[in-house]
């Protein structure tokens, strides 16, 4: 991946950006029952597991912002700002369902990654929800700020990403559903930096 040449993080000299240029997104399982879509700030989810055999569907997305570090080997404190709106839901349409087999799932992390190496700098749980009762239904909304700190390296490349995966499964006659789409329903992320 390239780096715009422009994005350069200087040590000792703190940096905040709201425009994010790094986003990717998929679908694992049935693309009928599934949406996936992240540009800019916005990550758009929508998964759904229906009455079927086996049904399990999984949408993931990601936004960030990637930089070039210029300076001493460091430690440095980079954050993320944003919020997220959402819904997940499940259903049994029989008694005779067996428990635990249709469940609803979100998880939103907050990485950094050193794209010279592919590793994992740092990381960091925003939200991860689980719900997999008879009829069970829950609204995750909130606005979230977190902290992560990141050894930096002269000359490598970062990336800073908000990653988010939704996840339904459904057997027999059971329904799921994970909505970070419809109306006013994402999850955002509006800001993120370098700080010194």
């Amino acid at each position: 991946m390239r780096v715009n040449p422009g994005t350069i993080v200087y040590g000792g000299i703190s940096a905040t950006f709201n425009q994010m240029d790094v986003a990717d997104y998929g679908i694992i399982g049935s693309s009928t029952n599934s949406y996936s879509y992240a540009s800019g700030q916005n990550i758009y989810l929508k998964t759904e597991g229906d009455s079927g055999f086996i049904q399990n569907n999984t949408g993931w997305a990601y936004v960030g912002k990637a930089f070039i570090y210029s300076g001493s080997t460091r430690n440095a404190s980079v954050y993320v700002k944003g919020n997220y709106k959402g819904m997940l839901e499940t259903s049994q349409g029989s008694l005779g369902a067996l428990p635990g087999s249709t469940s609803s799932a979100i998880s939103i992390v907050a990485s950094v990654y050193d794209m010279e190496t592919g590793a994992r700098a740092a990381q960091r749980t925003i939200l991860s929800r689980n719900i997999s009762g008879m009829f069970d239904a829950e609204y995750p909304t909130g606005n979230y700020y977190d902290e992560l700190s990141v050894y930096l390296q002269n000359g490598h490349a970062y990336k800073i990403v908000l990653e988010a995966t939704a996840e339904s499964k459904a057997f027999g006659v059971t329904k799921s559903k994970v909505d970070f789409k419809f109306f006013d329903r994402s999850i955002k992320m509006t800001e993120c930096g370098v700080v010194f």
